[in-house]
Order: structure tokens, then C-alpha cells, then sequence
């Protein structure tokens, strides 16, 4: 286990921590000849891997969760992709202006635009920061002229009070000093300003093993309750969290079970060997049922989804909205 006996001050909250409290232990990790423990702090019930550091910008710039992102060849891919991305849905489900138009949105950590695109569509006027400036190049390939390569911390601070609303999708998680992020956020939105964040939720059903949420690629585990903790802790008011229903979490699955009933059902047809013919009618009717429209597939599974959030077993996200 990873040291922590003589850490009196919470990582994350930077809440004191006195002689009567501890951190929980949860589980360790290793990475690359180097060890790392799952803590839970009792104060801001934020779960932090430890030791609570960011491996810097060229490891994030070169890993290859990063890399995948830089390269689209396909310019209508893009598109489709900025467009349903289950985050961006889900803002402009529920954005913080019904009539954006010549407001300011910033979005930090913006990669390659996707969701400045369809921001800008909305009406917005949009803004984007990333420190890699591979990615920039790329979202200003698409015309997203205002984005820039910079640390989100240090652009956050050169521009007290210019943001009507600041979205930071999948951003928090990395950050080793998320109160310092939050608090610039705070300063850079004017008054009465929307910040919009969004992570992984940690009371998510499904497995625990997901590389991506390991160090180094995420240094902190979040949920509901502790999101709030630290959004109230740099004084934003009016905060609304809403937990995912699992469906998305159904679907895949559902797809897995069709493909294997299908090959069941061809193989049941024919126990010899498949010729080719037949091996081409199996893969068409994967493909069919496989491209069922995700409404469809909603409307089948949405109640038990419905069933299994309110057992406690929550979607992948959190998504979080909140007022300066």
C-alpha cells in the first residue's frame, strides 16, 4: 500500500484531515514499476488514487486513448460523431439557455470540436482550450477559429468574468488539483454564469476494470454525493446532478445475445460447415439486427434499465449543471 499515514490534508477537497478521521483504503494498482492505492477521503467522499498526480501533458498527448482522437479522415464521421455523442445530447436535452445567441461557451479540454460544432449551431459563440495542439489543428481545420493550445488552468485565469457558460466534459477526473480547476472556472464565468461538467459515475453497474480509470489516465472516482461536495466547496449554488438509467449499458449487450441466437439459429439449420453463401446471409443478418436505431432499442430495454437504477445500479455518467 502506497503511504499515506503521514497525509494530513485531503488531495482532492484539501479539507484537514484530524487524528479521529482516516482514509478509507479501497484497493492498490500497479503501473509501469509503480504503485498506487485507492483512497477514500471521509470529508469530500471523493475516491483518489495516491500518490495524486498528473504524468504531465506528453503523456496524455502521446497515449494512445488520445491519438485515436486526432485522426479523422472521414469528415462526415466527425460530424455524425460530434452529433450523437451521449454528452453532447445530453446538453442541449437540458442546456443552460434557451436563446444562446451571442452568448460566450467555452468548452476546456475541447479536443478536436466536436461539441463546439454542434454549440455553435445551437447559437452560441464558441470557444475552445486543449493543451494538445494536434487536436487544435484539427478543430481548426473545421473553422473553429477561436480555440486555442494552452493549459486549461492558466487560460482560465487570464480570462476572469468573460464565459456565459463553461462545459468540461470528462476533464475533472484527470485534474490533480481539481479545486484549483474549479475555482478557476469560477472566476473566468460572469456573474450568474453556467458551469456544465460531466465524469464517469463511480455507482455505475458493469465491471471495475476499465484501463481508463486507473492512473494515469483518470487520478480520481466520483459520484453523485461527492461531485456535489466539491462543486458547494467553491461556492457554485443551484446545482442539479443527474445520474445515467443504464440503457446504454443494455444495449451492447442485447446486440451480443442477437448475434449469438442468429448463429445458433444458422447453425441449428445447417451442422454442416457453413458454405460461403451461407456465411455471407448469417453476416447480413448480424449486420440488420445489429443496425437496429437506438430509439427502438431505448423503448425495449428502458424499463428495465428504469428497474435497475432504481436498485442503485447507475448509467456510465454524471452529468452536473450549476450556477456561479
Amino acid at each position: 500500500m502506497s503511504n499515506i499515514s503521514n497525509l494530513n490534508q485531503c488531495p482532492v477537497c484539501l479539507g484537514k484531515i484530524y487524528k479521529d478521521q482516516k482514509f478509507k483504503y479501497l484497493e492498490k494498482y500497479n503501473l509501469e514499476n509503480e504503485e498506487f492505492s485507492l483512497f477514500e477521503c471521509p470529508l469530500c467522499l471523493v475516491k483518489f488514487w495516491y500518490p495524486f498526480k498528473n504524468p504531465g501533458s506528453e503523456w496524455y498527448k502521446n497515449c494512445q486513448q488520445n491519438l485515436m482522437h486526432r485522426d479523422f479522415p472521414d469528415k462526415e464521421y466527425f460530424f455524425w460523431l460530434a452529433e450523437n455523442r451521449g454528452i453532447t445530447k445530453h446538453f442541449f436535452r437540458n442546456p443552460p439557455h434557451q436563446n444562446p445567441k451571442g452568448l460566450k461557451l467555452l468548452d476546456v479540454g475541447c479536443g478536436t470540436g466536436g461539441f463546439l460544432i454542434e454549440a455553435q449551431k445551437f447559437g452560441y459563440d464558441v470557444n475552445g482550450v486543449d493543451f494538445d495542439g494536434e487536436q487544435i489543428k484539427v478543430a481548426q481545420s473545421f473553422g473553429l477559429k477561436e480555440t486555442y493550445e494552452d493549459d486549461v488552468v492558466d487560460f482560465l485565469n487570464r480570462h476572469k468574468g468573460e464565459f456565459d457558460v463553461i462545459t468540461g466534459f470528462e476533464i475533472i477526473e484527470h485534474v490533480d488539483k481539481p479545486r484549483d480547476f474549479l475555482k478557476a472556472i469560477y472566476g473566468a464565468l460572469k456573474s450568474g454564469g453556467f458551469i456544465c461538467l460531466s465524469t464517469p459515475n463511480n455507482s455505475r453497474i458493469g465491471p471495475r476494470d476499465e484501463f481508463w480509470d486507473f492512473p494515469y489516465h483518470h487520478l480520481s472516482r466520483w459520484t453523485k454525493k461527492s461531485l456535489k461536495n466539491i462543486v458547494q466547496m467553491e461556492n457554485f449554488k443551484s446545482i442539479k446532478i443527474k445520474e445515467e438509467i443504464p440503457v446504454n449499458y443494455l444495449i451492447p449487450k442485447f446486440r451480443v445475445g442477437l448475434g449469438v441466437f442468429v448463429r445458433k439459429y444458422f447453425t441449428n439449420k445447417d451442422k454442416e460447415k457453413f458454405n460461403q453463401n451461407k456465411k455471407t446471409e448469417y453476416k447480413d443478418t448480424v449486420a440488420k439486427l445489429g443496425s437496429l436505431k437506438d430509439k427502438i432499442l431505448h423503448l425495449i430495454l428502458l424499463p428495465i434499465a428504469t428497474i435497475l437504477f432504481i436498485l442503485g445500479k447507475k448509467g456510465q455518467g454524471l452529468y452536473m449543471i450549476a450556477r456561479k
